[in-house]
């Protein structure tokens, strides 16, 4: 059996899965970030839905981000914590990589994934036309972002997508949405070799800057 855990956006997704079967699954998005609120009570409802026990679980899958910064903490948090006390194996799966699997195998061109790292940047990688990808980073999504490829088809996917439409040729085609751990069996995405649990960390492109509340 084997669990997955995407908190990198506002949505918090779980997957269970035997083998390549998907057992159950749960995607809710919450503007308010609620997944440390609502994580653990629904790994609970997920597994006991699916008349599986703690115990039966083989492996943990978890999404590494980029994204949320307090998301990812909570979601590797949990998923760390479940393959340490069980002794089974942790993979780790870029959120980025999910949403790329998704609504893009048909298109012949170059795919953007972004997630919002808010003011006027994003997190992105590409798929390029010839199947290539890059590793995440953060974008600045300025007049020389858009000029790279002005001449290319594009597609975006990704949390905001249309948030770039103003600014990308016409033509270009945009598909809004969110990780979700779901696709990963399910889009035979590979897991590679297990983390080590000691020293995995979460994937966050950018230094974590506290703010402070207002009063």
């Amino acid at each position: 059996m084997i669990l997955g855990i995407e908190t990198s956006s506002k949505n918090c997704s779980l997957a269970l899965w035997q083998g390549s079967q998907l057992l159950g699954s749960l995607d809710q998005v919450s503007e308010d970030f609620l997944h440390a609120e609502i994580l653990h009570q629904e790994i609970e409802k997920l597994l006991k839905s699916s008349g599986v026990e703690f115990s039966d679980l083989s492996s943990v899958v978890v999404g590494s981000g980029p994204g949320s910064y307090t998301g990812l903490r909570i979601g590797v948090s949990a998923a760390k914590g479940f393959a340490m006390a069980l002794n089974i194996p942790l993979f780790a799966v870029s959120g980025l990589q999910m949403m790329l699997s998704q609504n893009t195998s048909e298109f012949q061109g170059r795919v953007l994934v972004v997630m919002d790292a808010r003011r006027n940047e994003v997190y992105g990688a590409w798929r390029n036309s010839d199947g290539s990808s890059t590793a995440a980073e953060a974008i600045i999504v300025d007049d020389a972002f858009v000029s790279t490829f002005l001449s290319n088809p594009l597609m975006v996917i990704g949390e905001n997508a249309t948030k770039l439409k103003s600014l990308l040729p016409e033509g270009t085609q945009f598909v809004d949405t969110l990780p979700s751990v779901r696709v990963v069996c399910q889009e035979g995405l590979s897991l590679g070799e297990p983390v080590d649990l000691a020293y995995f960390e979460p994937v966050y492109v950018k230094p974590f800057i506290p703010t402070v509340a207002k009063k």
